[in-house]
């Protein structure tokens, strides 16, 4: 009887050893993934940063664009008024 009791104080001694090492390497696995999420919401906010900056930059340059156009479009009307009138006074002189 005694000798069963030591036994199985052992393998009750050995248990609670795998149980603190699977412990152990469940915490360790906490850790890991706490790391790893607190590096995905990281790149997430540089992500989201990167994507403000390039929608404020395409905006800037889509009204770039839209300003050029304009500016080419009153070019494009001045010419054909200077065009009409030149070709007005070349009338009026022959």
């Amino acid at each position: 009887m005694r000798k069963e009791i030591d036994e199985l104080r052992r393998e009750l001694g050995e248990l609670d050893e795998m149980i603190s090492v699977k412990n152990k390497m469940l915490d360790d696995q906490n850790v890991a993934i706490s790391n790893l999420k607190a590096a995905v919401r990281q790149k997430e906010d540089e992500v989201l940063g990167v994507q403000e900056k390039q929608s404020k930059f395409q905006l800037k340059q889509e009204d770039r664009l839209a300003a050029a156009a304009e500016d080419a479009e009153r070019e494009r009307q001045r010419s054909e008024d200077l065009a009409f009138r030149l070709q007005e006074v070349e009338e009026e002189l022959e």
